[in-house]
């Protein structure tokens, strides 16, 4: 390391050198320890600090303190513990990117007064080199961490709630308090609604879940639209978690019933399906080949089921609403299937928590301030709950060992996992699946007054001749405005769930989050994946010709970053730009490398265009 920088209150410490920064965590441990306090050090991005720290941490305070990392994926710690004998947590390494949401520069942005600066990564330097130019650079960065650490303290310690390790972890708090105070405490109910054996429930979440769907109508690939609108929901996943009163409020039983017509009795199902011969009906392919359990002769329309001459899936009954639509098939045989017979509306302590930020979100950009903090953190958090819901809560164990690096274990006992659960693991489910259909239903009635879908996500269409599909839309919004003063929302939410239309565009796409577009102005926006949007470079008509397949942008202008780890010391002598000479030793790394963009469509999905009569 060339330097290192820790602000404690209004002042910032500068070290040159590993043995000094080790110093100074060696001083907030003996302070923590003897004061029985637990120093916490925020750090932007800690697992990539962490690839450097972990074994000088470890050796430095051996035989003194334990290392305690946990994680959720190796390489990316949510806290890094120094723990004396006692047990006591001396000093705790967090990570403001996991509670913010936002890497240091857009934290800063809506949180603090400090404002991140600009360097020149590409010099080289070490621990000779004169730093005077980067000395505010260096003191920002943590000063904004200290920042956003003192507006947590503000808005949630000292109003009585937890400080979390992650953004999803301050809603989880909320929640769960309010959970404490329900009837389904009380009775220890949500336990009886998850699967009844770990292997059941990673079935479920391995082929039942599933998220939203992006994908381009194949008639329209490669050619410049003209005519296009799109239209989004208004907030859809908040949207269906308010509305929808179908939601499994009971434990899922296996039954006999093996046919759709049977099973449709029920309130709410689940099954196991292999379909023979299915097709789709349209231009659209909406099952995602990798939620194919078994099957046979796909053709595949990038990446979703076009034709195949079978296939097993998972659906529930929500989902099987828009495939029977989108495809037939010559026949099916349900091989397992399951039924809860009690369903209702999503219990008040996740809809008022939800509902709550939400309103106030509105009611802070009302009153002009949507530059503020206040409004960034409602915003979060009211898009949160969805998140909430779909957390897988039972995952593998990820731990770090200066002997052995990331080690993973099995995950934590399944009965405990679902007697501490507060949100049932098939509400998240429901509300993809819920969000999926709405889009699907509308993009299907669409499709019959002749306008036509081009492309979609999520929650948004892509549609050209959109006056022809006035009247679709116009009878959904009625429907949303109608269902949300039913449901005596505040006036804030009349619009949720409803369409918003965007101005025309012109637009072109090459499959999934692959497209970009052009407003009437000449304006220039893209979506491709894998590509920063600054780094397309096209800003007027040609814009068109430049995105085709095997456009290439170079590593010094792609914006890309590959991460490159060194688990093994290694000695190297740096010689920075001034020409001072250095050996510098690490015991693990990670390099941030530039690497170019190519945009390449797959074999396969070239081959189907070109039966279409595609470009291809």
């Amino acid at each position: 390391t060339y330097v290192g920088q820790l602000a404690v209150n209004d002042t910032c410490y500068i070290f040159r050198d590993w043995d000094s920064i080790m110093r100074a965590f060696e001083t907030l441990y003996n302070d923590a320890e003897s004061h029985e306090i637990t120093n916490i050090i925020w750090i932007a991005n800690l697992g990539y600090e962490m690839s450097f720290m972990l074994p000088r941490l470890a050796l430095h305070f051996k035989g003194r303190a334990q290392l305690d990392v946990f994680c959720d994926s190796p390489r990316h710690p949510i806290y890094v513990r120094l723990v004396n004998e006692s047990g006591a947590y001396c000093v705790e390494f967090r990570d403001t990117l996991r509670v913010s949401g936002m890497n240091l520069r857009n934290t800063a942005k809506n949180y603090c007064k400090t404002q991140k600066l600009e360097m020149n990564y590409s010099d080289i330097r070490n621990s000779k080199t004169d730093i005077s130019d980067i000395i505010d650079y260096c003191a920002n960065d943590v000063f904004i961490c200290n920042e956003y650490y003192d507006y947590l303290l503000e808005s949630l310690v000292d109003k009585g709630e937890f400080l979390p390790y992650t953004q999803t972890g301050i809603i989880r708090n909320r929640v769960k308090a309010d959970f404490e105070h329900s009837e389904y405490s009380v009775t220890n109910a949500i336990k009886t609604m998850f699967p009844k054996t770990l292997t059941e429930y990673n079935r479920v979440m391995n082929w039942l879940y599933s998220g939203g769907i992006t994908h381009a109508n194949h008639d329209f690939v490669g050619d410049v639209v003209e005519n296009v609108n799109c239209i989004d929901f208004t907030s859809s996943y908040p949207a269906v978690m308010a509305h929808e009163s179908k939601f499994p409020l009971g434990a899922f039983t296996r039954t006999k019933l093996n046919t759709f017509e049977s099973l449709s009795k029920s309130p709410a199902w689940y099954c196991t399906v292999t379909f023979k011969n299915i097709s789709q009906t349209t231009s659209h392919s909406l099952i995602s080949v990798s939620k194919c359990i078994k099957s046979e002769n796909i053709i595949e329309d990038n990446g979703r089921v076009m034709t195949a001459a079978e296939i097993t899936i998972m659906m529930n009954n929500i989902d099987f609403e828009y495939i029977s639509l989108f495809y037939k098939w010559d026949c099916y045989r349900i091989t397992s299937a399951y039924i809860c017979k009690t369903v209702g509306r999503l219990p008040d302590y996740l809809l008022k928590n939800m509902l709550y930020n939400g309103q106030m979100k509105a009611e802070l950009k009302e009153q002009g301030k949507a530059d503020t903090p206040e409004y960034c953190k409602n915003k979060a958090m009211f898009n949160g709950y969805y998140g909430l819901c779909v957390q897988r809560l039972v995952r593998d164990s990820i731990m770090w060992s200066l002997e052995d690096g990331y080690i993973t274990s099995p995950p934590e006992d399944y009965n405990k996992i679902k007697y501490t659960a507060v949100l049932n693991c098939f509400w998240g489910i429901y509300v993809t699946s819920f969000a999926r259909r709405n889009l699907c239903i509308n993009m299907w009635n669409i499709e019959q007054t002749g306008a036509h879908v081009v492309y979609y996500d999520t929650d948004s269409l892509y549609v050209k001749d959109i006056n022809k599909a006035q009247s679709v839309i116009n009878e959904w919004n009625n429907k949303m405005y109608a269902w949300n003063d039913s449901l005596k929302l505040h006036k804030c939410f009349h619009n949720l769930g409803a369409w918003d239309i965007d101005p025309t565009v012109t637009i072109k796409t090459l499959g999934a989050k692959r497209y970009i577009k052009m407003d009437s102005t000449g304006k220039v926006k893209c979506t491709i994946a894998g590509l920063p949007k600054k780094a397309f470079q096209y800003h007027d008509k040609t814009a068109f010709e430049h995105f085709t397949e095997n456009m290439e942008i170079s590593a010094t202008e792609s914006m890309k970053l590959t991460a490159k780890y060194k688990n093994t010391p290694y000695t190297a002598i740096v010689t920075d730009s001034y020409g001072n000479s250095e050996e510098m030793i690490e015991y693990c790394g990670v390099s941030l490398i530039e690497i170019p963009f190519k945009l390449t469509l797959s074999t396969q999905f070239k081959n189907l265009l070109t039966k279409l009569h595609k470009h291809y």
